[in-house]
């Protein structure tokens, strides 16, 4: 039988079908992942203020009329509100914030 017959006849069977159908499957899928990367980044370039208003972590609120605590009273506070804990040294410039 031809392929040309077998085609009409039972056209599953045809093994250029069966690659063309592999080639299709295989190509849409990787096509259908590209458009969506493309739609969820540019997505998150359109809303990027927003997300950025979402995830970052909000400044806290400096009270300018506050006086500064020394370290004896720092230390008293500390004590105070953590009884079980061990206070340690901190030196300045031993963490940066990033």
């Amino acid at each position: 039988m031809s392929l040309w017959k077998q085609w009409l006849q039972q056209p599953q069977r045809v093994w250029l079908r069966r690659a063309l159908f592999q080639i299709h499957l295989w190509t849409g899928l990787a096509l259908g992942v590209y458009i969506v990367v493309l739609s969820v980044t540019g997505s998150a370039l359109v809303y990027r203020r927003e997300l950025v208003a979402l995830f970052s972590t909000p400044y806290p609120a400096i009270d300018s009329s506050a006086r500064k605590l020394s370290a004896d009273e720092l230390r008293a506070s500390a004590r105070r509100v953590y009884p079980d804990s061990e206070i340690g040294r901190r030196q300045r410039g031993a963490h940066t914030a990033s």
